[in-house]
C-alpha cells in the first residue's frame, strides 16, 4: 500500500471514529446505576475500534461494532424496562447517542408510571362509584369495557390520549350509576307497596319491571310503571282496607283471648287456628282472589267457634263443580284451581282417580255447575250435601251433620285440597326416586 493510499484510508478511519464518538455517552452517570454500567461498556467498545490497512476489513469491523452497540442499547432498555415490569413491545430509536437513548427510555418509563397510576386511580374510582350499589347488565358490560381499556393503557405510551378517554368513560359511568340508583329506588318503592301478597297481574308487571331494570331499558320501564299505576292504586286501596280490617279482627281476637282462662286451652287453640285461617283469607283478598265484601263479615267474627269461618261464603265455596244432569250424582267432581288465557284448570276426582282437566270457559259453563249455585237455586239441599260428603269419602260424624250447608261445601273444598296435597307429595317422592335411580343425586 502506498503512503497516499494509507493516508486516504486513515482519513476514512478517522471519519468512522468520529461517527462512533457521536454514539458514545458524554454524561457522568452515578456509580452503580444501569446507565453508568452501560455507558462504560459502550465507551469501551468504541475505544476498542482499531485501524486496519485493509479497507474491507476496516469497514466490516465497523459494521460489527455498530451492531454490537445497538445490542448494548437494547440490553440496557430491556434491563431497565424489566426493573419497572414493562413487558410490552416498544419501538425505540437506536440511531442516536447513548445519552439521547437514555432520555428516550426514561421518558417512556415516565409515561408508563403515569399510566400505572391512572390504572390504579381508575380502578379505585370504579370501586367508589359502584361498591355496595345495584348494577345492571349495561353497567356491568361498561365496567368490563373500561377494564379492557385499562389493560390497553398498561402497554400504551400515549398518556394524554389515555387520560382524556378514561375521564370521559368515568364520567359516563357516574351518570349511568346515578340514573340506575334513581330507578332502583322507584322499583323498591313499588316492591314495598306490593309486598308478599298481590294479584298475579301486578306480580307480572313487577317481574317485567325488574327485567327491564336489569337490562337497562329505562324507557320501557317507564312505560310499564305508567301502565301499572291504576292497578297499583286499586291495590293500595285494597291493602288499606285489609289492614284496617286486620286491626279490628285482632281486637276481636284479643278480646276473646282475654276473656278465657289459662286452662281454656282448647278454646285458645281454636281462636289461634281461626286467626291463621282469617289471615289466609286476607291474603286472598290482597291477591284479588277474594272479594273485599268478605272483610265486613271477617271483622264481626268473635273467635268462639271455627264454624264462624266455615259459614262464610268465600271464593273457594264456589269452586266445587259437578257435571250438569238430572241427578247431579257427582260421577265427575271438579275443583277449579286456576284461570288463564280464557281457559279453566281443574283437578277432577273421578271413579278412576284424580286427573287434571283443562277447559275452554264456554265449554266448562255448558257442562258443569257449582254446588253453591245448585244450593242457592234450590236444586239441592243439606241432605244432598251430606250424601255428597259421604260419596267423596268424608267421615259423616255428628258435627258434620250439624254444620250449615255453606260449611259442608267449604269443608269439602278443604278435603279435596288435602287430597291434592297428599297426591302431589307422593308424585314428587316417586319422581325423585326415579331420578335417583337414573344416577341423579338429589340429597335424599
Amino acid at each position: 500500500m502506498s503512503d497516499n493510499e494509507r493516508f486516504t484510508l486513515y482519513k476514512h478511519y478517522e471519519c468512522l471514529v468520529n461517527n462512533l464518538m457521536k454514539i458514545r455517552g458524554n454524561r457522568k452517570y452515578l456509580n452503580g446505576t444501569l446507565e453508568e454500567k452501560y455507558a462504560t461498556s459502550i465507551n469501551r467498545l468504541i475505544d476498542s475500534f482499531d485501524f486496519f490497512e485493509d479497507q474491507k476489513k476496516l469497514e466490516e469491523e465497523y459494521i460489527v461494532l455498530i451492531n454490537n452497540l445497538k445490542i448494548k442499547f437494547k440490553e440496557y432498555a430491556n434491563e431497565i424496562f424489566a426493573s419497572h415490569k414493562i413487558t410490552a413491545h416498544i419501538d425505540l430509536n437506536f440511531d442516536c447517542n447513548f445519552d439521547t437513548f437514555v432520555d428516550q427510555v426514561h421518558e417512556i418509563i415516565k409515561v408508563y408510571v403515569r399510566n400505572r397510576r391512572l390504572v390504579f386511580k381508575t380502578e379505585k374510582r370504579i370501586q367508589e362509584l359502584t361498591e355496595g350499589k345495584e348494577k345492571n347488565l349495561v353497567i356491568i358490560n361498561f365496567i368490563d369495557e373500561i377494564k379492557r381499556k385499562l389493560i390497553e393503557i398498561d402497554s400504551s405510551i400515549d398518556f394524554n390520549k389515555n387520560i382524556d378517554e378514561i375521564r370521559r368513560m368515568l364520567k359516563e359511568l357516574s351518570t349511568m350509576m346515578n340514573k340506575h340508583q334513581v330507578y332502583c329506588e322507584t322499583v323498591l318503592k313499588i316492591e314495598n307497596i306490593i309486598g308478599d301478597c298481590a294479584p298475579d297481574s301486578l306480580i307480572i308487571f313487577l317481574n317485567n319491571i325488574n327485567l327491564a331494570l336489569w337490562e337497562g331499558r329505562y324507557a320501557y320501564l317507564d312505560s310499564l310503571v305508567f301502565g301499572m299505576n291504576l292497578s297499583l292504586e286499586k291495590f293500595q286501596s285494597r291493602k288499606s282496607d285489609v289492614f284496617s280490617s286486620l286491626a279490628l279482627i285482632k281486637e276481636n281476637y284479643n278480646t276473646r283471648i282475654n276473656s278465657l282462662g289459662k286452662n281454656d286451652l282448647s278454646k285458645i287453640d281454636v281462636a289461634n287456628k281461626m286467626l291463621e285461617m282469617i289471615k289466609e283469607i286476607l291474603k286472598r283478598v290482597l291477591k284479588g282472589q277474594e272479594s273485599r265484601d268478605i272483610l265486613r263479615t271477617l271483622t264481626s267474627i268473635k273467635f268462639e267457634n271455627i264454624e264462624e269461618i266455615y259459614d262464610i261464603v268465600q271464593s273457594k265455596t264456589k269452586n266445587v263443580f259437578v257435571k250438569i244432569n238430572e241427578k247431579y250424582d257427582g260421577e265427575t267432581i271438579l275443583l277449579k284451581t286456576g284461570y288463564a288465557n280464557s281457559k279453566l284448570y281443574c283437578t277432577g276426582f273421578t271413579p278412576f282417580g284424580e286427573e287434571t282437566f283443562e277447559f275452554h270457559r264456554s265449554t266448562f259453563i255448558r257442562n258443569y255447575i257449582s254446588l253453591y249455585d245448585l244450593l242457592t237455586s234450590g236444586k239441592i239441599d243439606k241432605k244432598y250435601l251430606l250424601e255428597f260428603a259421604s260419596m267423596i269419602g268424608m267421615p259423616l260424624d255428628e258435627d258434620l251433620q250439624n254444620f250449615s250447608e255453606i260449611s259442608i261445601i267449604n269443608k269439602a273444598v278443604d278435603y279435596f285440597e288435602s287430597k291434592r296435597t297428599i297426591n302431589k307429595g307422593m308424585e314428587d317422592i316417586v319422581l325423585k326416586r326415579e331420578k335417583n335411580l337414573n344416577g341423579v343425586n338429589y340429597g335424599l
